[in-house]
C-alpha cells in the first residue's frame, strides 16, 4: 500500500503549519477522545462553530492537540468534523491545526485496545459480517503456521478460539482498519498531522518535549515522526504479504512475529544446511538486507519517537518536575525555539481545570472532555489573544495569565477586585455565587442612587471580602401607562428579577449581568449581586466626557445590550445601571423592573446587527432548559411572555439577514 499524492502533499503543508505565522486568536481544545457532543459544545462556545457545526471563527486559529481517536463512541463524527473545519477555516483566513497524540500512534501499529465497539460500528457495511468471518480464517491459518512458534516467547499470548476472536473484532472492525490505514480517507489525514506545531508565539504538543529534545528543532521532531510511519507503512504491508502476520494482527502479534523472524534469519545466514545450498544462499543474501530491516522495524519499535514514554506524544514530566527544576528547563527549551509558553494535554488534570506551571509558561489542556469519559471532567478551550492566556469553560471564562503576571482572574465578568482594589480569588461564577451564600454580611450601607433603597454590603469569609449590593424591594405598582396582558394597569417590581437576569445572561453566553443570588438579610428577601469596584456609569462618562478607547468594541457591547433589553423588556433602562469598568467592559445592573407579561419586542427598530455567537444562541438554545433554569423566579405568564418575544426577535433579526445578507447583519467582538 503506497501513500498516496495527497498525503504527501498534505506532508509538505503540515510542515509549513508547524511553524505557523501569529494568528490574531488561536484557541486550543485538548483531548477529545471520540466525544463529538463535548466537542461541539465548547467550539460553539468559543465562537469558532456555528449552530449547524460550520467554522464561524473568522481569521482565528484552532489547534487540537491529538487523541481524537479511542474511548467514545463518536470518533467517525469527530474526524469528519475535524477535517470539514480544516477547509472552511481557511476559506475564511483562518486555521485549524491538528496534531497526532500517542492514540493517533498507536493505530498506526494496530494497537486498539481503547476502541469502543461503536467505533467500530460506525465503519459497518452490509459485508461486514462475512469480512468478518473471512479475518477469522485468516487468524486461524496464521496461528497455524506462526502462533505455535512464538509459545513459550516473552510476552506469549494464546490463541484465541472463533468466539473470542469474533468478540474483540466485531463487525466494522475490518473497515474501521482499513479506513485509518495508509490508503484510507482517514488513515492519509491522520498520517499528514505533525506532532508539534508552532503558532504565534507558543509550542503545542500533546504529551511534551523533554529536554533531551532542545537541540532538536520543531521541523526535525516533525520529520522524525513522519519517517518512522512511513517505515512501518512500508515494513506490515511486507509482513502481511509474506504471510507472517495477517491484516488484523496486534501490535504485540507483530512485534513477536519479528523479533522470532529475525533470530531465525541470524541463524540461517550464520549456518545450517543453507550453507550448503549455493542458489538458497545466493538467495537469502539477497533478501537479508531487507528482512532484517523489516524485522528490526517492527521489533525495536517500542523505542520509536511514536511511542516511546519519552516521546512528545507520551511525555509527562512537566506535571512532575519540581517548579524549580521545571523553570529552568522549559526557560531553555523556549528559549531554543524562540517561543514563550507550551500548551500541552495528554495529562488529564482531575479537577476539570486548566492548570499552569512555570511562572506561565506550560499550560495543561487535557481536563477530560468528554464527562462521559472523565469523572469530573469537563469541555474546555485555551484562548490566547494579544498576550493574555484565558480558559473558556461551558460557564464562562477566565484569564490565567497576561502580560502583568497576574494570575486567575476573572473574565467572565472582566475582574473582581477587594474593598482595596485586590483581584478576588474567584475561578469562575460558580465559586463566586458561593461567596455570596455563605460569606457573613459584616456591615451594610444605603446607596443613594435609583428609589427602590438598594444597600451596600460587605462581605468576609475568613480574611476574603468584597462588597455586593442587597436589593430587597417586591411589590406590585399600579401604574396606568403600562397596564399588563390583561389589561390591569400594574407590573411587578422585585428583587428576584436581578437573579433572572444573572441566569438568562449565561445561558445565552453574554456575560454582562455580575453575578447575583437569592440571599435574606435583616429579616428580609432580597438579591446579592457582586460590586463592580472599579466602575463609572454611563451617566458619570457622559458628564465628564469619557471616550472609549476602542469605539468599535463599545458600539458592539450596546448592540448585545439592546438585543438583551429587549428579550427580558426592560423599560427602566438609564445610564445609572450601566457600569463600565477599567477595562472598558459593559455591566448591566438593576433589572427589578424586566420580564414584565408583555409580548411587544422593545426599541425593536433599534436592533440592527447582532452578535454572531449571540445569534447562534438563539436559534439553538433549549426551551426545557431556559424554563428549568428560570423557573424558580418567574410566574407562568412573564415566562410565556419571554418565550413570545424571544420568538418575534429571532424572526426580526432573520427577517434582517433575509434582507440585507448575513455579513451585514451578523457581527463578531472586534479584537481587543
Amino acid at each position: 500500500m503506497k501513500p498516496s499524492v495527497g498525503w504527501a502533499l498534505a506532508l509538505i503543508l503540515t510542515t509549513q503549519l508547524a511553524t505557523a505565522a501569529a494568528a490574531s486568536r488561536v484557541v486550543a481544545v485538548g483531548d477529545v477522545h471520540g466525544d463529538f457532543d463535548a466537542l461541539v459544545s465548547i467550539l460553539r462556545e468559543a465562537g469558532l462553530i456555528d449552530g449547524a457545526n460550520r467554522w464561524s471563527g473568522g481569521n482565528a486559529t484552532l489547534v487540537q492537540t491529538g487523541d481524537l481517536l479511542d474511548r467514545g463512541i463518536q470518533v467517525l463524527e469527530v474526524m469528519d468534523l475535524m477535517m470539514s473545519l480544516q477547509k472552511e477555516a481557511a476559506e475564511q483566513g483562518g486555521r485549524v491545526v491538528v496534531l497526532l497524540g500517542n492514540h493517533e500512534a498507536w493505530s498506526f501499529l494496530g494497537d486498539f485496545h481503547d476502541t469502543s465497539s461503536a467505533t467500530y460500528a460506525a465503519f459497518a457495511v452490509e459485508e461486514s459480517v462475512q469480512r468478518q468471518a473471512e479475518a477469522y480464517r485468516d487468524y486461524e491459518r496464521w496461528w497455524k503456521h506462526h502462533g505455535k512458534k512464538l509459545e513459550g516467547s516473552a510476552n506469549w499470548f494464546a490463541f484465541q478460539d472463533e468466539e473470542d476472536w469474533l468478540e474483540s473484532h466485531p463487525p466494522g472492525f475490518v473497515e474501521y482498519l482499513e479506513a485509518i490505514g495508509p490508503a484510507g480517507r482517514y488513515g492519509q489525514w491522520l498520517r499528514s498531522l505533525p506532532m508539534v506545531a508552532k503558532v504565534g508565539d507558543t509550542i503545542f504538543v500533546h504529551g511534551g518535549i523533554n529536554r533531551e529534545l532542545a537541540s532538536s528543532s520543531l521541523g526535525e521532531i516533525n520529520r522524525r515522526a513522519r519517517s518512522e510511519i512511513l517505515e512501518l507503512d512500508r515494513c506490515v504491508p511486507e509482513m502481511i504479504e509474506k504471510k507472517l502476520i495477517t491484516r488484523t494482527s496486534r501490535a504485540d502479534e507483530m512485534v513477536l512475529v519479528a523479533a522470532a523472524e529475525l533470530e531465525r534469519l541470524k541463524l540461517r545466514i550464520t549456518g545450517g544446511s543453507m550453507a550448503d545450498e549455493s542458489r538458497g544462499r545466493n538467495q537469502l543474501k539477497n533478501d537479508k538486507k531487507r528482512y532484517q530491516e523489516i524485522f528490526e522495524c517492527i521489533a525495536d519499535y517500542s523505542e520509536w519517537h511514536l511511542v516511546h514514554e519519552e516521546s512528545p506524544v507520551s511525555f509527562r514530566g512537566y506535571a512532575f518536575w519540581s517548579e524549580e527544576e521545571g523553570r529552568e528547563w522549559v526557560a531553555t527549551l523556549l528559549e531554543s525555539w524562540e517561543a514563550e509558553r507550551i500548551v500541552v494535554g495528554h495529562t488529564t488534570i482531575a479537577d476539570g481545570r486548566i492548570k499552569v506551571r512555570f511562572d506561565g509558561r506550560v499550560f495543561f489542556l487535557d481536563t477530560g472532555l468528554s464527562p462521559a469519559a472523565y469523572a469530573g471532567g469537563r469541555p474546555s478551550a485555551l484562548e490566547i489573544q494579544d498576550g493574555i492566556v484565558s480558559a473558556i469553560y461551558l460557564d464562562g471564562a477566565t484569564v490565567l495569565w497576561g502580560d502583568s503576571g497576574s494570575s486567575t482572574v476573572s473574565k467572565t465578568a472582566s475582574r473582581w477586585l477587594g474593598p482595596g482594589g485586590e483581584p478576588l480569588p474567584f475561578e469562575d461564577d460558580s465559586q463566586v455565587e458561593e461567596f455570596l451564600r455563605t460569606a457573613d454580611i459584616v456591615s451594610s450601607e444605603p446607596i443613594f442612587k435609583g428609589i427602590n433603597a438598594p444597600l451596600k454590603v460587605l462581605l468576609a469569609r475568613g480574611e476574603l471580602q468584597g462588597h455586593a449590593v442587597f436589593r430587597s424591594v417586591n411589590q406590585r405598582v399600579l401604574d396606568e401607562s403600562r397596564p399588563d396582558r390583561r389589561g390591569r394597569p400594574s407590573y411587578r417590581d422585585s428583587f428576584i428579577f436581578e437573579c433572572a437576569a444573572y441566569e438568562l445572561d449565561r445561558l445565552l453566553g453574554i456575560y454582562r449581568v455580575p453575578v447575583a443570588v437569592e440571599r435574606p438579610y435583616q429579616g428580609k428577601s432580597g438579591s446579592l449581586q457582586i460590586w463592580v469596584e472599579d466602575a463609572v456609569d454611563e451617566k458619570t462618562r457622559r458628564n465628564r466626557r469619557m471616550e472609549p478607547p476602542d469605539p468599535r468594541h463599545w458600539t458592539y457591547q450596546q448592540t448585545v445590550r439592546r438585543i438583551f433589553d429587549a428579550l427580558i423588556n426592560n423599560w427602566d433602562r438609564n445610564q445609572e445601571n450601566q457600569l463600565i469598568d477599567g477595562q472598558w467592559k459593559l455591566h448591566l445592573i438593576d433589572h427589578t423592573r424586566s420580564f414584565a407579561a408583555g409580548a411587544n419586542l422593545r426599541d425593536r427598530e433599534k436592533i440592527t446587527y447582532c452578535d454572531r455567537k449571540l445569534w447562534d444562541k438563539l436559534q439553538t438554545l433549549e426551551p426545557e432548559l431556559v424554563t428549568k433554569e428560570l423557573e424558580p423566579f418567574l410566574t407562568r405568564a412573564e415566562l410565556d411572555a419571554l418565550f413570545v418575544r424571544w420568538e418575534k426577535l429571532v424572526g426580526h433579526i432573520r427577517h434582517l439577514i433575509d434582507e440585507r445578507g448575513e455579513a451585514a447583519v451578523l457581527i463578531d467582538p472586534p479584537s481587543r
